[in-house]
C-alpha cells in the first residue's frame, strides 16, 4: 500500500488501526531491509510492539456508541480534507453527553471505552436496561442503540436513543414505542425490541 517511509508516517502516525481484532496506535514507522515496520501500542493495554505494516488492518475503524462508566456517547468518523488513513484526533466526532472530539486519543483517557466499541463488545439489552435504572444515565448495546433515562419532573423514564438522537419517550421491558418521525427505524430497533 505504501511505497516507503514518509508517506507511510505522513498517513498512519499517531492514528488508531487494527491488528487483527486489536486497535492500535502507530507511533512510527520504521524500515528494515526495504520493508516497512509499524511501531505501535495496543490501545486497551499500553503495550509497545512492532510489527510488519502489511499486518496492519488500515481500513476506518468501525466506530458507534461508546460505553463510558455512567453513561455513553456516539463516535463517529468525519470526513477531513487529510491525508491520514487511521482514526486520529481530528476525525473523530463525539455525540452527546459533554464529550469533546478526540477526547479518547489523549495519553491520559481510559482507552478501553474506545476498544470495546471497535470491537464490538456490548452489554445486553437486559443488562443495560437494569444499569440505566439503577445507576447509570445511559448504556448502548450495539453501535447504533442505546438506553438512558432522562430526568422528568415526574421521575425516570427509559428512552431509546439511535446514533446520539432519542427515537422513543417510552420503553417498557422488550417493547418500545418509536416517536413519529423516527418509525422509519422500526426494521433496525425490532432486531433487539418489539415495536409497539
Amino acid at each position: 500500500m505504501w511505497d516507503n517511509r514518509r508517506d507511510a508516517a505522513m498517513q498512519l502516525v499517531d492514528t488508531v488501526v487494527r491488528k487483527g481484532n486489536s486497535p492500535v496506535i502507530i507511533h512510527d514507522i520504521l524500515t528494515e531491509a526495504d520493508v516497512l515496520f509499524a511501531r505501535c501500542r495496543t490501545l486497551a493495554t499500553g503495550r509497545y510492539h512492532t510489527v510488519r505494516l502489511d499486518e496492519l488492518n488500515c481500513k476506518p475503524v468501525p466506530l458507534g456508541y461508546i460505553n463510558m462508566r455512567d453513561r455513553c456517547c456516539y463516535g463517529s468518523r468525519i470526513a477531513r480534507r487529510r491525508w491520514k488513513a487511521g482514526l486520529d484526533r481530528s476525525n473523530l466526532w463525539i455525540v452527546g453527553n459533554g464529550a469533546r472530539a478526540g477526547a479518547y486519543m489523549c495519553p491520559t483517557s481510559n482507552k478501553r471505552p474506545l476498544t470495546a466499541c471497535i470491537q464490538g463488545v456490548y452489554p445486553t439489552l437486559e443488562e443495560c436496561m437494569q444499569e440505566v435504572v439503577t445507576a447509570t444515565r445511559s448504556k448502548a448495546f450495539c453501535r447504533t442503540l442505546a438506553v438512558g433515562a432522562p430526568r422528568t419532573p415526574y421521575g425516570h423514564n427509559l428512552a431509546l436513543y439511535y446514533k446520539g438522537v432519542k427515537v422513543s419517550d417510552h420503553m417498557d421491558g422488550k417493547e418500545v414505542m418509536l416517536s413519529k418521525p423516527y418509525e422509519y427505524l422500526s426494521q433496525i430497533v425490532q432486531e433487539y425490541i418489539d415495536v409497539v
